[in-house]
């Protein structure tokens, strides 16, 4: 393969990369670096396999306790007071309430839908969290014993043991938006009720240890974000090209139109926002929330347990959806589905189309599975979920993890798309180098555009693109795309140079070579030759950019490899270059 390195000359094969750009291979003098930009948050997959989100502490000065961002409720602090739970250092605080009679507590108004703070018992031995908002949510837990002491029946609660006397708490609310985050700290008396009743003088001395606070979106803690200043986000977040792995070992970048995900909590089955019902025989669906580990890494997938009851009609069923309002147009339907024990795998469950429509069956396995199905919109308000239901799923009760529930207007299920309380909207990613493409490439000129990775197959626009009107005021417009039927090539002005009828498959892995030997084109598709459609004029090919949105956006679900070369290359080397 060095002699193609060698050839070629444009290589881009994403590794290296950064905020709005992707560095190319070839050349190494920044002409053929990639531009990248996408306005929003996204998802990708990890090289460990695992679903990235983007992650934000919301707090400000996460460490630093006595900084002016935190509002202190008679409270002193002691910095580097005992050696922190995560890495050793010696930054963790004292936290003394005062002589003052009264609650004892720090606050911040922030966005969040789950707080955290790891602590460690002193001369005093109970904390708690309170949403200090409209909602007077409350957890409060026992530092001695481990464990939870009481919280609000709507709330999420846990306590964590770590190494060291070290425990990691965690308190969550049904909602994430902006509220009054309050961390109280508790007299030993404390045995029930809200933290805003625990009022107490404390001696000026007895205090706990606490580090690392965290207030973020969702329902579960993640790992720890440092902050001073301002908010910190890590993951693919706005502007940052997607390194994807999925189903591969070497990186692919990632490029996608842009989606909605119209369902909300679309991790948080136990929200009042997904519906749970039954008829007939049927039971309820019971929810247990963030019982498992997800495809995401962490433990946040929900436990749904279907029980269709003894009968086995369509009139016994239960059942889990969302009414959202739809468009009149496709939908892509998907969600994360695993066997929650070895009892249930081969059980099927059946997706609740828009409107009560088809179902389909899903099979479940001991492996977490994508799956999905298209759905038509009415433009009103429908509903899409899962039931057991007689005569549709095959097993009277059947449980289920789940996680990552979408569903977007479009043929395909794009990258995962997280919501909480509303829906969100991934803009599409978009893409192109700089003028590097000085050569005008001829039909007279031996040459040849090779692309590797995955495409959707839905649309035409291009794996290659040239811009227009930006020579003397001539159309350069060319490009190098998939009709969905065909692969062709359009020259100057769009003049169709190349075309070959070729059947690719949504969400395959594709080589594709076209080149110019002489007079001839040919194409390559994973190592099988194509011979090209005859009758087409000769006409300049110029190709400027990579990936170009220009179009439209690209089609591409992942891109692998681009190279461009500007010499001959043989049928061998064609067949060779483009075999899986």
């Amino acid at each position: 393969m060095s002699s193609y390195f060698d050839e070629a000359s444009l290589v881009m094969i994403p590794s290296g990369y950064k905020d709005q750009k992707v560095y190319s291979v070839k050349p190494l003098d920044g002409t053929g670096d990639l531009t990248f930009t996408r306005a929003s948050s996204a998802t990708r997959v990890q090289s460990n396999g695992l679903i990235e989100k983007v992650r934000t502490n919301n707090y400000l000065y996460s460490n630093t306790f006595t900084d002016a961002a935190w509002t202190n409720l008679r409270m002193n602090f002691t910095a580097s007071a005992a050696a922190n739970p995560l890495t050793g250092t010696n930054d963790a605080f004292k936290a003394r309430p005062s002589t003052d009679s009264g609650i004892h507590a720090i606050r911040q108004t922030i966005v969040y839908g789950v707080l955290s703070i790891y602590a460690k018992k002193g001369e005093n031995n109970k904390i708690g969290f309170r949403d200090d908002g409209d909602t007077g949510f409350y957890a409060t837990f026992n530092l001695d014993t481990g464990v939870l002491i009481e919280k609000s029946a709507s709330a999420l609660a846990s306590i964590t043991a770590l190494s060291g006397g070290w425990y990691r708490v965690q308190f969550a609310v049904p909602t994430s938006s902006s509220k009054l985050a309050g961390i109280y700290f508790l007299d030993n008396a404390y045995s029930s009720g809200s933290p805003v009743s625990n009022t107490y003088a404390g001696n000026g001395t007895d205090g706990l240890f606490i580090y690392a606070s965290q207030a973020e979106s969702g329902d579960i803690a993640t790992d720890y974000i440092p902050t001073t200043t301002a908010a910190v986000s890590v993951g693919p977040v706005s502007g940052l090209p997607r390194l994807d792995y999925l189903n591969s070992t070497c990186p692919r970048l990632l490029l996608e139109p842009q989606r909605t995900n119209s369902v909300t909590y679309s991790e948080q089955f136990d929200n009042a926002a997904w519906q749970k019902t039954a008829a007939g025989t049927g039971v309820t669906p019971a929810i247990t929330a963030n019982y498992a580990i997800s495809p995401s890494g962490y433990q946040d997938a929900d436990l749904v347990v279907f029980n269709r009851g003894a009968g086995n009609t369509s009139s016994d069923f239960s059942w889990i959806y969302q009414n959202f309002v739809t468009s009149a147009a496709t939908y892509t339907i998907s969600c994360y589905v695993k066997a929650a024990t070895s009892a249930d795998i081969g059980k099927n469950l059946a997706w609740r189309n828009f409107g009560g429509g088809d179902a389909w069956d899903v099979t479940l396995t001991n492996q977490w599975q994508r799956i999905s199905v298209q759905a038509t919109g009415s433009g009103s308000s429908q509903e899409v979920g899962f039931y057991n239901r007689g005569g549709y799923s095959s097993a009277n009760s059947v449980s289920v993890l789940m996680w990552g529930f979408q569903a977007e207007v479009g043929a395909y299920a794009t990258s995962y798309i997280p919501t909480l309380g509303t829906s969100v909207t991934r803009v599409a990613d978009g893409t192109g180098t700089s003028d590097v493409f000085g050569t005008t490439y001829t039909l007279d000129s031996d040459f040849g555009l090779y692309w590797e990775g995955v495409i959707n197959g839905n649309n035409s626009y291009p794996f290659f693109y040239s811009g227009g009107n930006y020579a003397a005021g001539s159309d350069y417009r060319s490009y190098f795309t998939y009709t969905g039927t065909n692969l062709r090539l359009f020259g100057v002005g769009e003049a169709l140079t190349g075309n070959v009828a070729v059947s690719l498959t949504a969400g395959t892995y594709y080589k594709i070579l076209v080149k110019r030997v002489g007079s001839t084109i040919k194409w390559y598709v994973n190592g099988t030759e194509y011979a090209n459609a005859s009758g087409f004029t000769t006409t300049t090919v110029k190709m400027r950019s990579l990936f170009g949105s220009t179009l439209g956006g690209p089609n591409h679900e992942s891109v692998a490899k681009a190279l461009i070369f500007e010499t001959t290359l043989s049928d061998a080397q064609g067949i060779e270059l483009t075999t899986l």
